[in-house]
């Protein structure tokens, strides 16, 4: 995979580039209120909310599973879905620490 390497960019110009592009508001939302003084500061933040999504993404989809089933879920479904909805939890304790 090639990358561009940029000398000398500033961050207030990444940022600026980097957030035309986002879909998520709330990650717009928190760059923009709290925007990052380096570069590894803005990786960072874009990289918990990709975490997030793709938590509440899963926690989405076994929601979806169970609903279409005819029969309930039994014990071990039932740890799955607490280990998914605890792994939320922090994502989103996460993203509320990020927007501190």
């Amino acid at each position: 995979m090639a990358t561009l390497e940029i000398e000398d960019l500033q961050v207030d110009v990444a940022l600026e580039t980097f957030t035309a592009g986002i879909k998520n508001e709330h990650l717009r939302y928190a760059l923009a209120t709290k925007p990052p003084e380096h570069m590894h500061e803005l990786f960072e933040v874009a990289q918990r909310y990709a975490e997030a999504d793709e938590m509440r993404a899963l926690h989405d989809d076994i929601h979806k599973h169970y609903a279409s089933r005819s029969i309930h879920p039994n014990k071990e479904d039932h740890q799955r879905m607490s280990i998914s909805s605890r792994k939320d939890d922090r994502c989103h304790q996460n993203y509320q620490r990020s927007r501190l």
